[in-house]
């Protein structure tokens, strides 16, 4: 049983909607999702499997539709990699790593062979990374 800060207990549910806004750091809704329910203050959170299942779907939209890729979404992608920009930067073969932090800073717009080399490194990177026991999670970008 885990407890909620205002004394009450968090009880399993069906989350109808739930913000994962803050958990991804660009907009995005959750929508049928496993979830947990404080019966005392009503508030709504998510367990850890759940979270990283949210990611990682995250990461499969957005290089499911390489138009989608912007600044908010590259920094999305750079972090769910664990890298610094000068890191990303190294893997994409840049000469330069400011051009990261352009992208970032929706200073650069991101051309479509430097969206398909991203895409090819976070699949690549993805792929190793997977797990064989993955959560169905329904997302909304």
């Amino acid at each position: 049983m885990v407890r909620c800060g205002c004394g009450g207990r968090f009880e399993s549910v069906v989350l109808t909607s739930f913000d994962f806004s803050a958990f991804a750091g660009l907009p995005v809704l959750l929508k049928e999702t496993p979830g947990l329910r404080c019966n005392k203050c009503r508030a709504e959170t998510l367990e850890g499997t759940i979270i990283n299942a949210a990611l990682e779907s995250i990461v499969i939209a957005i290089l499911e539709i390489p138009s989608m890729l912007d600044g908010f979404r590259v920094k999305f992608l750079r972090k769910h990699l664990g890298m610094t920009r000068y890191q990303f930067a190294d893997q994409l073969l840049l000469d330069r790593w400011e051009l990261v932090d352009e992208w970032e800073n929706h200073c650069s717009p991101i051309d479509e062979i430097h969206a398909q080399a991203i895409s090819a490194l976070v699949r690549k990177i993805n792929s190793v990374r997977r797990s064989n026991g993955s959560v169905a999670v329904k997302i909304q970008l």
